[in-house]
């Protein structure tokens, strides 16, 4: 199994430092680390040189600005690997996310891949309610799109492409992509998911 992550780049230079130091220190690496830098008018760019610079499995690139969506789907079109995952760049991932997809998925038969995140407030403390916490819904060990929506919604919807871990053939195939020039567009993307997969795994 091999995994390629796709980081789309904004004007971020306060936050990326964080992100890519973690990504680049994974106890397993990610196979291809794909940067899109989206027209960046601050250091973000300059700062993503440098890391691709020294790190032979991060591959850079530049667009004119076009939304979040085109630059995810430009990660997703370069994509070598068996799955694709995402990490705003302002966030960062534990340190074992690679290693945990490994061994949790590496024999299963899987389409997406499902988990959760914290969310850390700017001073570093984590809010005492989290959004992106789905553990405490009883789901069954594989399920599909219709069967995952039945389980979770509307008492638990995230759609973050963050928490997710999805086979490229799937998407392929299925013609799933971003929409372009739309705010939220994460939720058109989870649904096409939904009504597309077959096989669905969570990991808490």
């Amino acid at each position: 199994m091999t995994i390629s992550l796709i980081v789309p780049i904004f004007n971020v230079e306060k936050y990326i430092e964080e992100c890519l130091n973690n990504i680049v220190n994974q106890t397993v690496p990610f196979d291809e680390v794909i940067l899109v830098d989206d027209g960046s008018t601050d250091d973000s760019y300059g700062i993503c040189k440098e890391y691709s610079k020294k790190f032979s499995n991060i591959i850079l690139i530049h667009q004119d600005n076009q939304g979040q969506g085109k630059a995810r789907n430009i990660g997703i079109d370069l994509a070598s690997s068996d799955y694709i995952m995402f990490c705003d760049s302002d966030d960062y991932y534990n340190r074992h996310i690679c290693e945990k997809m490994h061994q949790e998925w590496e024999m299963q038969d899987i389409e997406v891949g499902l988990f959760d995140a914290v969310c850390i407030y700017e001073d570093g403390f984590a809010s005492e309610v989290n959004p992106y916490d789905r553990s405490w819904i009883q789901y069954k060990e594989e399920m599909n799109g219709e069967e995952y929506f039945i389980i979770t919604y509307p008492r638990i919807h995230i759609v973050s492409p963050c928490l997710m871990m999805l086979k490229k053939e799937f998407l392929i195939k299925n013609n799933i992509e971003f929409p372009i020039g739309m705010f939220y567009e994460d939720n058109v993307f989870f649904i096409k998911i939904l009504l597309s997969a077959k096989i669905i795994r969570y990991m808490p």
